[in-house]
């Protein structure tokens, strides 16, 4: 589920209320964005593309501790995995861009 911060300005009453009410329901599950948080995604959501082109900003810009915790309890895995469980650890949400 992408949410879109820019599109939620231009709303009508009834539709930011269904907008607020989404993004309450996913603000308990962190989210990641790559265009500096105009779009906010759950990481299943990114390509693999978008994975690799934006993989070293996505990785300078997490809390070293819970970074090296993911590496330590989940390596080998897959940047999307990673992503994930990075994410789950953090408990908020990752925007680089």
């Amino acid at each position: 589920m992408t949410i879109n911060i820019e599109a939620a300005s231009n709303c009508e009453d009834g539709e930011l209320d269904e907008r607020a009410d989404e993004m309450s329901r996913l603000s308990a599950s962190p989210l990641v964005s790559i265009n500096n948080g105009l779009a906010l995604v759950d990481a299943s959501e990114l390509t693999d593309s978008d994975l690799a082109q934006h993989w070293d900003a996505l990785t300078a810009a997490m809390e070293v501790s819970e970074r090296d915790w993911v590496h330590d309890e989940f390596a080998p895995c897959s940047q999307r995995e990673f992503l994930r469980h990075y994410l789950a650890a953090a408990q908020q949400n990752l925007v680089v861009g």
